[in-house]
């Protein structure tokens, strides 16, 4: 497929004064992207007044000419004429489907070009983007598709060819269209009108709909609005285009190997559309071809989870297939200090870790370059300070704010929280901020274990197991006690590159590090269950600990 060139016009319409746009009935201002192409023009409405997120996604992907590369994907580079393309046939499937704007669109997303153009219509648009993972089985699928009664959803044709999961779809009216590679979108049978059909509007103002990691319990969906995005990639500098000389910076290309259907993800993908870096876009992280992508495609920057960073250290790749790199972003879980030191020492690339959640829609915390040039040998293991627009403190149980130094639950105000928050946000985190403004997380609060009279932070436990060499990652939970209440109990990832640890000799390590009511009543080893971005699935430990103790007591009567 041929695309000749391409030209931007920016309209700003006022109300009624053109066929192109509609003025809503308030009589703001609404903008309209027009792209005139050798396939006919494409319209793209996006909605407010202001340069909003939508309105700045909108002239992100209105910018770059036809020929330009957008992304690559499975050795294919994809060209900014491409992606557009993807785009209008988006578009038109929505406008033929009676999709306007403001309304929900559910994607089950997965990490390919035309998953990437629809996500990017529907943002653009003034639309709310539903992400819907495509990793999860099919029966989770349409348990979560008939919990979100969209009026919309798109989804690749391996997807909808499962029953289960169609049959979801139109048992709550629901609209569907597959998105194909070649830029088509197929509408699915019309689905029977429901007596309680889908909302069609989201809240004022919202823009995305997104699960949370679910790492401590089920998952929940939150609601993202227009302003948190725009404030959460203003404060991590993603709108930023120039050098510091005022001059157009250059492209530099990254890669994503994060699911798009998650926030770290999907934040990966956003930050390189509005700041202009071109994508290497792959289906899922596996260490080879990680990091033979970075040596091919000369990436220059990059998010990870810590887990992803530790596999590539174990590996110890040549140093010039990562010479590219200028930078690794990473986050989701807590980096360790050895996993920071050891790229710098061994790759002279810095790691960044940044803190945050799916509630602030993101990072709001987080090293930068010059952070880590100053202050790596003695803050590393830090989430780095607050980002601009942030401010961060933490606090006791009855709500007072404790001075510097001090271990308490961490409070935020930002403009990134959730709307008609204005005051401070307590988060569920266990976090100090040192004199010198470094934010350090020292566990969650709703992770304590209440042994008797004594209450253990899980992270002191974890800490002390993972120096043995032989430990890649330990977790620890409270297990039910009939004497004390709960007892703390330690589960083992083994270092499949080193020798495995004995129970004994992790056990004398907690006698020589902690107190006596710290100290694991019992230790089982296994791999730990995981979310796709990487976190330990905490909920899910205490179920295989159970298993692991069975299989280990049967196996010795």
């Amino acid at each position: 497929m041929a695309y000749g060139p391409t030209s931007v016009e920016v309209m700003r319409l006022l109300p009624a004064a053109s066929p192109h746009g509609e003025a809503d009935p308030a009589g703001a201002i609404r903008l309209r992207i027009i792209i005139y192409t050798d396939i006919g023009d494409v319209h793209f409405p996006v909605k407010g007044e202001h340069m909003g997120f939508a309105d700045r996604l909108a002239g992100a992907v209105a910018a770059p000419p036809a020929h330009a590369d957008a992304l690559v994907h499975q050795d294919g580079w994809w060209t900014w004429g491409h992606m557009r393309a993807l785009m209008a046939a988006t578009e038109d499937f929505l406008q033929a489907a009676g999709c306007g704007s403001q309304q929900r669109v559910g994607i089950v997303l997965d990490n390919k070009p035309e998953h990437i153009a629809a996500a990017l219509a529907v943002l653009s648009s003034g639309r709310c983007l539903v992400s819907l993972s495509a990793i999860q089985p099919p029966p989770a699928l349409a348990t979560s598709l008939t919990h979100a009664r969209l009026p919309v959803v798109l989804a690749s044709p391996a997807t909808l060819w499962d029953t289960r999961v169609t049959e979801a779809i139109r048992a709550t009216g629901t609209r569907y269209g597959a998105l194909l590679a070649d830029g088509n979108v197929v509408p699915g049978p019309a689905a029977h009108p429901q007596p309680n059909p889908a909302p069609e509007h989201a809240p004022p103002g919202a823009t995305i709909e997104i699960s949370s990691s679910g790492t401590t319990g089920p998952p929940r969906t939150i609601t993202l609005h227009e302003r948190q995005v725009e404030a959460s990639l203003a404060a991590s500098g993603q709108y930023k285009t120039t050098d510091q000389n005022g001059m157009a910076a250059p492209r530099p290309t990254t890669v994503i190997a994060h699911p798009i259907s998650h926030i770290a993800g999907l934040w990966a993908l956003l930050g390189a559309v509005v700041s202009g870096r071109r994508i290497v876009l792959m289906p899922r992280f596996h260490v080879d071809d990680w990091v033979a992508a970075v040596h091919r495609h000369r990436v220059h920057t990059a998010f990870l989870v810590p887990a992803a960073l530790r596999s590539i250290l174990d590996a110890r790749p040549p140093t010039d297939h990562l010479s590219s790199l200028a930078l690794i972003n990473t986050g989701a879980s807590h980096c360790p200090p050895e996993v920071t030191r050891g790229f710098w020492d061994h790759y002279g690339i810095p790691v960044l870790t940044t803190y945050g959640t799916t509630e602030f829609a993101g990072a709001i915390a987080g090293w930068t370059r010059q952070l880590h040039a100053d202050w790596v040998r003695s803050k590393a293991g830090s989430a780095g300070r607050a980002y601009p627009g942030v401010e961060l403190r933490v606090s006791d149980a009855a709500g007072t704010v404790l001075p510097r130094g001090w271990v308490g639950r961490l409070e935020v105000r930002s403009d990134q929280a959730q709307p008609g928050t204005s005051s401070w946000t307590r988060t569920n985190d266990l976090a100090r901020i040192d004199a010198d403004g470094f934010l350090w997380i020292a566990g969650r609060a709703d992770a304590v274990i209440q042994r008797g009279g004594f209450k253990i932070q899980p992270e002191r436990i974890e800490q002390v197991l993972q120096r043995h060499p032989g430990v890649r990652e330990a977790t620890v939970i409270g297990m039910p006690d009939e004497r004390v209440g709960a007892v703390p109990v330690a589960a083992i990832e083994p270092e499949p590159h080193a020798e495995p640890p004995t129970e004994q000799e992790l056990l004398d390590a907690c006698r020589s590090n902690l107190a006596p009511y710290e100290q694991p009543r019992d230790i089982v080893f296994f791999d730990l269950p995981r979310t796709p971005s990487g976190k330990i699935i905490r909920a899910d430990v205490a179920d295989r600990v159970r298993e692991a103790q069975q299989i280990r007591d049967d196996a010795a009567s």
